[in-house]
This record gives structure tokens, sequence and C-alpha cells, in this order.
């Protein structure tokens, strides 16, 4: 047998009252659920309510909702246009400028053409005149 008063001897007596606690527990726990009792208390408790909402305050309530759901929908319809109108502006605008854009571009290619034309007579004409 060991030492009454060792480290071991002591840790032996914690185990078998923990070991004992706990088959109290489970004892206790299986005659309760024979008995028919609640083992999980139920942490939310409810109760019946007080205040009850009458029908016509209801439809009141909803006719209201519904009156402002539809005015905020006619709202984003109208945004809605609003943006597609600047939109087609835009596109507009930008395709105005870029018929521009490429009227220039064309323009400056002649341009560039013509000069090429006259910077070679030049130099045919600078040629004539050296000899």
């Amino acid at each position: 047998m060991p030492d009454p008063h060792s480290a071991e001897s002591i840790g032996w007596v914690l185990i078998i009252l923990v070991a004992i606690a706990m088959g109290i527990n489970a004892v206790t726990k299986m005659v309760d659920r024979w008995r028919g009792k609640e083992l999980v208390k139920q942490p939310v408790i409810i109760k019946k309510a007080t205040d009850y909402v009458l029908r016509d305050e209801w439809m009141e309530r909803f006719n209201t909702a519904d009156k402002s759901f539809i005015q905020m929908e006619t709202q984003i319809e109208d945004l809605r246009r609003e943006r597609k109108k600047d939109t087609d502006e835009l596109h507009a605008r930008i395709t105005i400028i870029s018929r521009e854009v490429s009227a220039l571009m064309a323009e400056t290619d002649m341009q560039t053409q013509r000069l090429a034309s006259i910077d070679s007579k030049l130099d045919r004409l600078i040629e004539r005149r050296s000899r």
C-alpha cells in the first residue's frame, strides 16, 4: 500500500471523488428523465404578448408603407430615366467629337501629303538652280 500522505495517494483520492460526483450527476439526470422533468432550462423567457395590433391599424400601416414603397419606385424610375437621358446625351457628344477628330485627322493627312509634295518640288527646284 502506498503512503497515505504521498502525492500519488492524494491524486487517486481526487480522481475517485470526481468519478463519484460524475456518477451522482448521471444518476440524477437519469431519474429526472424517468420522471419527465425538463433537463435543460430554457435560456430565453417567452411571455404572451399583451398588446395586439388591430386589423384596421395594421391595414393603415401596411397601406402607408405600400404608398411609400410606390413613391420610392417612381423616384427610382425617374432617376433611371434621367440617367439614361444623360448617358444618351454623352454618347451623342462623344460621337460628334469622334467625327470631328476623324475629319481633323483626314485634313492633317492631306496637309502632310501637300507639304511632302511641296518639299519634293522645292528640292527639285534647288537642284536645278544649283546646276
